[in-house]
């Protein structure tokens, strides 16, 4: 039905550049396995669909895809091939990251939400506010929005110190409004199977990405591959380096951490490390 929809909407629009977005396409592709699975049958829909679309792909000039989603596609893919598939189906498809906002349009935006929301700035906090809203906020729209709504809360003059207790309260609050537990909850989804230690017993991937970001959330300096294999094997006596970098590669993909140039990892979002002591009850 794909195949045949498109290749009216394409053909009829020959002249036109038709984009066709998928927004959580991993999440769709691992609801349609489970249900599968559930239902006892040994299909291999997702994998199918996802070779359809890049058919059309091929097939039609005037068609472009973005797949979207806040997980990455790389796990799934990995669920689904199992060993018996070496199915690429998106290796034609160039990953493009989503970054934060640069400083200077997180100001912009700090500025513009501030006046949105009519919130009344102290004098001494008119030009340091929205600069600090930027940096709190990691330039994450999405935070810095919940921030100046909470500010326009307030009553009487706000201050730079308003907007740090704000955030402060909302990595802290158990209610979660800003659903960060998400990057501690999707572990257990996504970081399936596990390693052996030195002793052979398993130790679920979820609970070795876990540790792998305690040892770097309280980490003084971004670290290498041996600086957090070190740490590890001294935490869960393992025996398996290759499973940590793997883990670590992960990781980044999923956007937890970033690696500079010289292989040495921290966390992407210092708002997220933040969350991530205090959630785990862990101590810089």
């Amino acid at each position: 039905m794909l195949d045949k929809a498109f290749d009216r909407v394409c053909s009829q629009n020959a002249d036109t550049l038709v984009v066709l977005l998928l927004d959580e396409l991993p999440y769709m592709l691992q609801k349609i396995a489970v249900c599968e699975n559930q239902a006892g049958t040994p299909g291999h829909s997702a994998l199918e669909m996802l070779d359809t679309l890049r058919a059309m792909r091929h097939k039609h000039a005037n068609l472009r895809m973005i797949f979207a989603g806040s997980v990455g596609l790389h796990h799934v893919l990995t669920d689904l091939r199992g060993t018996k598939f070496a199915s690429q189906p998106v290796n034609d498809m160039p990953p493009v990251e989503i970054e934060a906002l640069a400083p200077a349009d997180a100001v912009t935006l700090s500025n513009r939400l501030l006046t949105t929301e009519r919130v009344q700035v102290a004098a001494a906090d008119c030009e340091a506010l929205p600069r600090e809203l930027a940096a709190l906020t990691d330039r994450v729209p999405f935070y810095l929005e919940r921030v100046v709504a909470h500010l326009a809360e307030l009553e009487g003059p706000v201050s730079v110190q308003d907007a740090r207790q704000i955030v402060r309260r909302h990595l802290t609050d158990d209610n979660d409004e800003w659903e960060m537990e998400h990057f501690r909850a999707r572990l257990k989804i996504y970081y399936h199977g596990s390693s052996d230690d030195a002793n052979g017993r398993p130790i679920p991937n979820a609970t070795l990405a876990s540790a792998i970001l305690d040892i770097l959330a309280t980490a003084p300096k971004p670290q290498t591959i041996d600086e957090v294999w070190s740490a590890m094997k001294a935490r869960l006596a393992l025996d398996h380096r290759d499973q940590i970098i793997q883990l670590l590669k992960s990781l980044a993909q999923d956007h937890y951490l970033t690696s500079d140039s010289e292989k040495r990892y921290a966390f992407r979002f210092p708002l997220v490390r933040q969350w991530w002591v205090l959630a785990q009850g862990i101590s810089q």
